[in-house]
């Protein structure tokens, strides 16, 4: 009777193994495939780019970039740009290794605004019954990969792992994109999903409208130690795999490769409409993209896969709460859609299903480091 997405069911379908506590250590892309960067804050306030060499689990070992060239640039791919592939490896030959402690590391990204993708994967498309891939605007200073996040009363609160990049310029065409480095990190991209169903557009739900107030907002955007610079990202994307845990239970586990549009076609989209005012924030109109394009620093969050909490309705829920609707007179207050919607709030509500104070979020990814998100 009533369409709309849901959000009152629990996973189903995902494996139940647990995740070890604390962070694990991890195999890293060898320097002939990928460089992995990161960057921690000097006591002068310098940024220090480091070439991360081993994983050890709560420390890691790696080579300080920033020191041998006298260089402390904000944004770690400026280094790469200027040196090459070649010039930081005859670098990295001549530089002390250093432990550092990850508690220690930047976020992956500075940006506030960033371009997020909607039902890139198959399976979330089917979990929340929308048939196409579509983009919105993200608003969020991203934290880093140890963080805490406050639940409010009256929030759906759920989890998205999702696989971010971003470019060592800005980003017009498909010319510039071709040109630049490119940095993938882990992200998160956490969502209150009873915002979300305030504000969406029943009638085009790949309008975005609602997804940018429900997922923007400081903490929703927690990222990975990581960046890491592919020599060639379409190779190393398909040994990529993310994985979400919640209070140890595996949630979400899927390759990176199953992405129905790449980095490249997501941008492609994004530059086609992205000028234009279609999209909503705090109750105005913004653009995907400021003047068409995509500032160096800038995110492009890839989007999820399936294993979130959020599911589409039932055929049952609907004709239930339709019914309901009719015969207890709501029609005279409001119409059917919101009735239904404000139905689905309640009950995720009164699930427990969703993120709650207490639980503690993990996503991961090998070679990409791990997030820690504690729920306050």
């Amino acid at each position: 009777m009533v369409q709309g997405p849901a959000v009152c069911a629990a996973p189903q379908g995902t494996p139940q193994n647990t995740q070890p506590d604390g962070p694990q250590p991890q195999q890293l892309a060898s320097l002939d495939q990928a460089w992995t960067l990161a960057q921690r804050r000097s006591p002068e306030g310098r940024a220090h780019t480091l070439l991360v060499r081993e994983d050890q689990g709560a420390r890691l070992l790696a080579q300080d970039l920033s020191v041998g060239l006298q260089r402390f640039p904000e944004d770690s791919l400026e280094l790469v740009r200027s040196m090459g592939h070649a010039g930081l490896q005859a670098l990295s030959e001549r530089l002390p290794w250093v432990a550092v402690d990850k508690r220690d590391l930047l976020p992956s990204a500075r940006a506030h605004s960033h371009i997020a993708a909607g039902t890139n994967y198959a399976a979330h498309a089917r979990e929340a019954d929308i048939d196409e891939v579509f983009l919105f605007p993200k608003f969020s200073m991203p934290s880093p990969a140890r963080s805490e996040l406050r639940h409010e009363a009256g929030q759906l609160l759920d989890y998205e792992v999702e696989l971010c990049l971003r470019a060592d310029r800005d980003l017009a065409n498909l010319a510039d994109l071709q040109a630049a480095q490119l940095g993938f990190f882990l992200c998160g991209d956490l969502t209150d999903r009873a915002e979300l169903l305030r504000r969406i557009n029943t009638e085009d739900l790949t309008s975005g409208h609602g997804f940018s107030d429900a997922k923007s907002g400081p903490g929703r955007m927690p990222t990975g130690p990581y960046l890491v610079v592919p020599r060639d990202w379409r190779r190393w994307l398909q040994g990529v795999r993310l994985r979400s845990h919640v209070n140890g239970q595996l949630r979400q586990d899927a390759a990176a490769s199953d992405m129905l549009k790449t980095p490249d076609r997501l941008l492609q989209q994004a530059w086609q409409r992205g000028l234009l005012p279609l999209w909503r924030y705090q109750g105005r109109p913004v653009p995907l993209l400021e003047s068409g394009v995509l500032r160096q620093g800038q995110v492009l969050l890839t989007g999820t896969p399936e294993g979130v909490v959020y599911r589409a309705p039932s055929l049952g829920f609907r004709w239930r709460h339709g019914l309901a609707w009719f015969f207890g007179l709501s029609w005279l207050h409001h119409g059917p859609v919101r009735y239904v919607l404000d139905a689905q709030i309640r009950e995720g509500l009164a699930s427990g299903r969703f993120l709650q104070a207490g639980d503690v979020l993990e996503h991961s990814a090998e070679g990409l480091g791990q997030i820690t998100v504690k729920i306050r």
